[in-house]
């Protein structure tokens, strides 16, 4: 293989350069000459203020005949237009009690196995918040200024009314006014269960949230949902849904063991109470007979509504005005971890 070699010649070389370097310096950019090389090298202000010495008519000061030299300034840019409108990937901003929740479910692990209704229920009786509004700013409850409020309320909430009655398992049907009234049911003289309570339905949860389906595609269902209107007074102004509603009608609840210790689970079933003589009680009366209307086809809405309107007046007048009503130890049988209705 051959490789080939260049030779340079040293005084060809030099001759091009020479001729290279004067092409370069006359393309080169002219210097600035007079007003404008002054302005460059000494600035504007500079160059005023010598003018003015030497009496220049165009630089005079405010007030006087003449204008103002006019000044070398780099071009502005045009200033951006604001977007006032967020880009579609852009998230919404955090409130506080979303930071404030974060933070106390990664701190509370517990937390985390419930369900957002029942963390909520317990942030409100541990201080932390009253409608998702903090009582406090987030850097103290970052601080850990509820601490152990929380964890008492955790404690407490561990048999909550956010048991399913059938199964032991965690739900988010109790309302918070419910929720408040079934704890203080547990300080009640004639509570035989110390904090494994469940609150049972009288009629089915599943029961009704069906119902509360047909009634929403059935524009004759208005005095279903006129009465759904009267129990949201009773439940503290309750804007929950219609099927929430109806599972916290406080005439169909009822106090008692907890779901998983019970022997008689009626399930998705009925779950009246009896008198000793084996009839159904006034308010039980009232709410089987809505049990038949709801099951009937077509639905008479109104004798519906009257049914159950009736069983919440009676549950009303029987409890002196109270949400629930009390233990009724009477009305269970059995010991430990069993327990089935008499």
């Amino acid at each position: 293989m051959t490789t080939r070699h260049s030779h340079s010649d040293p005084a060809r070389a030099d001759a091009e350069n020479s001729r290279s370097r004067a092409s370069r310096s006359g393309r080169a950019t002219k210097p600035a000459t007079g007003l404008a090389a002054l302005q460059a090298d000494a600035g504007n202000a500079a160059v005023v203020q010598m003018l003015r010495r030497a009496g220049h008519p165009r630089t005079q000061e405010a007030g006087d005949p003449g204008i103002t030299i006019q000044r070398v300034s780099k071009k502005k840019k045009a200033p951006a237009k604001k977007n006032d409108s967020k880009s579609a990937g852009e998230p919404a901003p955090r409130s506080d009690y979303e930071q404030a929740l974060d933070y106390i479910v990664q701190k509370f692990p517990a937390l985390g196995k419930l369900t957002e209704n029942a963390v909520e229920d317990i942030l409100n009786a541990a201080g932390v918040h009253i409608d998702k509004e903090l009582t406090l700013p987030l850097e103290d409850i970052r601080d850990g200024t509820f601490d152990e409020d929380i964890q008492d309320e955790i404690q407490k909430s561990q048999y909550g009314p956010q048991f399913d009655v059938t199964g032991g398992g965690r739900s988010d049907w109790a309302a918070g006014s419910v929720s408040t009234a079934h704890k203080e049911l547990r300080l009640h003289k004639d509570n035989q269960w110390g904090d494994d309570t469940s609150l049972h339905h009288k009629l089915s949860r599943s029961w009704l949230a069906e119902l509360a389906k047909k009634a929403e595609s059935d524009p004759a269902a208005k005095p279903l949902i006129d009465v759904v209107n009267e129990i949201r007074g009773d439940l503290n102004g309750s804007t929950a849904s219609v099927t929430k509603v109806l599972q916290n009608i406080p005439a169909n609840l009822e106090f008692g063991p907890a779901g998983e210790h019970r022997t008689d689970d009626p399930g998705a079933g009925f779950d009246f109470n009896r008198t000793e003589s084996g009839s159904l009680t006034p308010r039980s009366s009232h709410l089987q007979e809505a049990g038949e209307l709801g099951n009937a086809s077509p639905i008479d809405w109104q004798k519906l509504a009257d049914a159950l309107r009736k069983a919440q007046k009676s549950h009303q007048s029987t409890n002196n005005g109270a949400l629930l009503s009390p233990p009724n130890k009477a009305g269970w049988q059995g010991s430990g971890q069993k327990w089935n209705k008499r």
